[in-house]
């Protein structure tokens, strides 16, 4: 393998995992876990076996005062202590780790921040998600060492001819690519129609077929063609089994 192996694979983001978000006042273009997570997975295999993370430390500093400590009168003319509110952010420390080749490497750790208290016009405002952001913020920073993403980080989704040269060679592609897809697609129908012969329980075939419709409808989309032949042949091959199945009773 070599040394730019995962970093080539794993550079670009497809658009649709993308998206813009406001940091610090400034327009950035970002990716989601989940996205991080499929590319990983698609790398080195299953989260827990081929890659994952362990937490190292995690912790909430406070930042500045928002509400000041007091002690008002409530309407009954009680005293009531109003508590110092402060700014929190939490920070997650994370290692992660992925197996290449049957050995295990550990990489450098990497925090995680999210504001958990923060303030706003209105008040403080408790982030109940802080965690999740934390960690994804981590693990996002930890591929991000292996070049997963690196196109963002190296602002190149930023960049206007960039992005214009990357639609126009992911179009080649997608052209060069549709012929062997449909055919792939031709196949995987026909088989779900070999399947449905060998089901037994008319029930099962039509929650069989259902999923099955599913599937094609989503590869249908993404090669932006007609999904209705490929739906009616299946449906034809599921009914008539049905048929066959009822008859015998």
């Amino acid at each position: 393998m070599s040394n730019m192996a995962i970093w080539d694979a794993n550079s670009s983001i497809p658009q649709e995992y993308t998206k813009r978000a406001k940091l610090n006042g400034q327009e950035i273009t970002t990716y989601s876990l989940q996205a991080a997570i499929l590319m990983a997975t698609r790398q080195f295999g299953p989260i827990g076996k081929g890659w994952g993370y362990e937490v190292v430390e995690e912790k909430n500093d406070d930042g500045d005062v928002i509400i000041q400590a007091e002690t008002i009168i409530g309407k009954d003319g009680q005293k009531i202590d109003q508590r110092e509110i402060r700014s929190v952010l939490h920070t997650l420390i994370i290692r992660c780790w992925y197996v290449l080749d049957g050995e295990r490497y550990e990489m450098p750790v990497q925090a995680g921040h999210t504001p958990k208290v923060m303030r706003t016009k209105y008040g403080p405002k408790f982030d109940e998600e802080y965690y999740k952001k934390s960690l994804a913020d981590a693990i996002k920073k930890s591929l991000s060492m292996l070049g997963f993403g690196a196109e963002i980080y190296l602002g190149l989704l930023d960049d206007q001819h960039y992005l214009a040269m990357k639609a126009e060679e992911d179009a080649i592609k997608f052209e060069s690519e549709k012929a062997g897809r449909i055919e792939a697609l031709k196949d995987k129908v026909s088989g779900y129609c070999e399947a449905y012969k060998y089901n037994t329980l008319p029930q099962s075939i039509k929650a069989q077929f259902t999923g099955h419709m599913g599937e094609v409808n989503r590869e249908c989309r993404a090669l932006n063609i007609n999904p209705d032949p490929y739906i009616k042949k299946m449906e034809s091959a599921a009914n008539a089994r049905r048929e066959e199945l009822t008859a015998k009773r």
